[in-house]
């Protein structure tokens, strides 16, 4: 986990420079799995506060842990290629350790059709944004020569702002 830190660097009593960097004695820990409770290795889990959002990846049997975040109330998610969990909420706290099993869930699949009238609208470019389940990514997909296309969605997806992109 990559942290930016503001700090001032002062000078000791001997006048040398000096910098003193202390984090937060919070730790997030926990470990990620598929629905059936296997571990997945290398996922990707990102936490998200008020005034930061982290990113760290799982280890080889599923585990991560992120230390020094600011005290608070946190949302956590993990991605794989093929999966993602739904948002959870964690409060961190000095010195009180937090731990977490984040369960993935199969993306689910929104088919759909563009067209201009009733000609279908070939290669436009569709993304689209959750608007009732949290994910920090944008979906991305293109239209084929029959106008349709497929999204992989975050789980529990219902409501979408998609915004096609298109050359016609």
């Amino acid at each position: 986990v990559n942290r930016t830190v503001k700090k001032k660097v002062e000078r000791n009593e001997s006048g040398e420079s000096q910098l003193l960097i202390e984090l937060p004695t919070t730790t997030l820990m926990g470990r990620v799995v598929q629905d059936d409770g296997t571990p997945e290795p290398y996922a990707l889990i990102t936490t998200s506060g008020d005034d930061a959002m982290d990113q760290t990846s799982a280890d080889g049997d599923g585990t991560f842990q992120i230390a020094g975040l600011s005290p608070g109330a946190y949302f956590v998610v993990a991605d794989s290629s093929e999966q993602q969990s739904k948002r959870l909420s964690v409060d961190l706290k000095e010195n009180e350790p937090v731990e977490v099993e984040i369960v993935l869930e199969s993306r689910e699949i929104l088919r759909g059709k563009m067209t201009m009238g009733e000609i279908p609208v070939i290669g436009a470019r569709i993304f689209a944004m959750p608007r009732d389940a949290w994910t920090p990514v944008l979906f991305e997909t293109k239209t084929n020569e029959q106008g349709n296309f497929q999204l992989r969605m975050a789980p529990g997806t219902t409501i979408l702002t998609p915004y096609p992109c298109s050359s016609v």
